[in-house]
């Protein structure tokens, strides 16, 4: 794959949301600031934070210290954010999901009535004018998560992503998701627990990160409030007849669709795409998530996993079949 991690969310942040169509813009994602032109690009809209003019003129016919002295004066003498829809532009999931938000909301792009544009500022919190955090060490990273949390209400939706910040190491992401955790326990104990507290992080990906010959396995998911919902870590028997009808249909769509993303039967194992699966839980104790990896037999009315325990002479597997066809 050729990728390293560049751009890591410690939670929800909607970093790489992009316009649908030309007709309807999202109303959702992250606007990123390209020095070299002095702009915004945003998901369906190109942005200026002191006026669109001069300054990007100036940057566009190559005179970038014309281009400085028209910012600076622009800042001195004030004008206007302006923001002007344009579906070609992308985003921030066109400049490694690096940005700020802009407008949030769902069903309405921009539009004359709603060209809301707010960038938050560079101070305690970021650094740049794109929205990094602005630490450098864990404990560093542990009290902005702190300060974050302090400054925003819960909300039931987007608790935080709104001015989550990024950053570009895994010890960072660490330390800023471990104290989101603990600063939501504090401030509300319903925003960490297993039904509430959402608890992932974002990390920006190539796109040919879905071709399938990158595939490892496929991945069937629990989430907390699940596999820990009966007092003590639960596999996929704690699915409901409802969820277990939803996991077949799930299966199958990838299956069956125009791309598939997965194949069934003992002759895919090792194949990309193939029939190979785990399962991932969050198990919760003495106040803190661990993640597990785990194979399970587990029988739906249309798939099931069959699953054989690895040895010393035997390697084992864990792969996806039809419920009508016997496990190898």
């Amino acid at each position: 794959l050729d990728w390293k991690h560049e751009t890591l969310y410690p939670a929800d942040a909607n970093a790489c949301d992009s316009p649908s169509t030309s007709k309807q813009h999202v109303a959702a994602g992250r606007c990123t600031y390209l020095e070299n032109k002095y702009i915004y690009d945003c998901p369906g809209a190109v942005a200026g934070d002191c006026g669109l003019g001069p300054t990007q003129f100036a940057a566009m016919t190559g005179n970038k210290l014309l281009a400085n002295v028209f910012e600076k004066a622009c800042h001195v003498l004030g004008a206007p954010k302006v923001i002007i829809p344009d579906p070609f532009m992308g985003g921030a999931g066109n400049h490694k999901c690096r940005g700020c938000h802009f407008y949030q909301g769902e069903g309405s792009g921009f539009t004359k009535k709603k060209m809301a544009f707010t960038v938050p500022p560079e101070g305690p919190l970021f650094q740049g004018r794109n929205c990094q955090c602005k630490c450098a060490t864990p404990k560093a990273c542990e009290d902005l998560a702190a300060r974050l949390v302090k400054q925003h209400l819960p909300d039931e939706t987007d608790p935080i992503d709104h001015k989550m910040c990024w950053t570009d190491k895994p010890d960072l992401l660490v330390a800023m998701q471990n104290g989101l955790w603990e600063s939501w326990k504090k401030k509300d104990p319903k925003q960490a627990s297993n039904q509430k507290y959402w608890g992932w992080s974002e990390v920006a990906a190539p796109k040919r990160i879905n071709e399938p010959k990158y595939y490892a396995a496929n991945m069937i998911y629990m989430t907390p409030e699940l596999s820990n919902g009966g007092g003590a870590p639960q596999g996929l028997e704690a699915l409901t007849d409802q969820l277990k009808k939803d996991l077949d249909g799930q299966v199958r769509d990838a299956a069956t669709g125009k791309t598939p993303t997965i194949k069934v039967g003992s002759g895919a194992r090792g194949q990309h795409p193939g029939s190979d699966v785990v399962i991932a839980r969050q198990n919760f104790a003495a106040g803190k998530f661990s993640f597990e990896f785990f194979c399970q037999e587990y029988k739906g009315a249309v798939y099931q996993i069959c699953a054989k325990a690895k040895t010393a002479a035997d390697p084992g597997h864990c792969y996806l079949e039809a419920i009508k066809q016997p496990c190898q």
